[in-house]
């Protein structure tokens, strides 16, 4: 549905309504009817309906139930108090400005310090891993963070044009084995989805796009 879209949902007593000389309503005079009155709430919508439909019985006793529903899509817009970005190249030395980018965001949200370290560790995993795995080694390549926040959740979407790697079905270490058992990897991943509230990657126009968020 599109914003401002109305779903009208109703019982087979609205079509199957007769008058005096047994005529039903029918859906074709229904479909006219939700036309016209298209741009009204959704109260005067059912109201109006079951008025017509009650002038158009005559009063005659039904049969059947008659019961309607409209709904109307309105979606909440969502306004950022806060849109900022990062860019960093693929180098893990470059993680110090990552930590210093997160802390300056925590700090003008007025995040406490516990969950600001929760959410400085989690972008950490998933920055460096892009950084080690996501171009060739020898070549170049930037990795986009940009964190978002309504007041109530933060989004950070990150962001390269590196090699495709879907993060999210990678299988997470098993942590009732052993480390000597453990195979290498999955620990990032499987810290992430602890510390974050959700975690989605697409690959789109040949990126690879990580969104992780988290309330507060």
């Amino acid at each position: 549905m599109l914003p401002g879209d109305t779903l009208f949902l109703y019982t087979d007593g609205l079509t199957e309504a007769r008058n005096a000389q047994y005529k039903m309503a029918g859906r074709s005079r229904i479909i006219k009817a939700i036309g016209d009155l298209a741009m009204k709430s959704t109260r005067q919508l059912v109201d109006t309906v079951i008025e017509q439909t009650r002038l158009f019985s005559e009063n005659t006793e039904q049969s059947d139930d008659l019961t309607l529903l409209a709904i109307r899509y309105m979606p909440k817009e969502e306004k950022n108090i806060l849109d900022e970005k990062l860019t960093l190249t693929n180098d893990v030395k470059e993680v110090g400005k990552l930590s210093l980018f997160i802390k300056q965001v925590t700090e003008r949200l007025n995040i406490g310090k516990q969950l600001a370290f929760k959410l400085r560790l989690a972008l950490e995993e998933a920055v460096v891993n892009v950084m080690e795995y996501a171009y060739p080694k020898g070549t170049v390549g930037h990795v986009n963070i940009r964190v978002t926040s309504d007041g109530h959740r933060l989004k950070f979407v990150i962001t390269d044009s590196g090699i495709s790697f879907n993060p999210t079905e990678a299988s997470t270490a098993d942590t009732t084995l052993s480390v000597e058992e453990r195979p290498i990897g999955g620990l990032g991943i499987f810290l992430i989805r602890e510390l974050m509230d959700s975690i989605n990657y697409e690959r789109t126009e040949g990126k690879n796009v990580l969104t992780i968020m988290k309330n507060y």
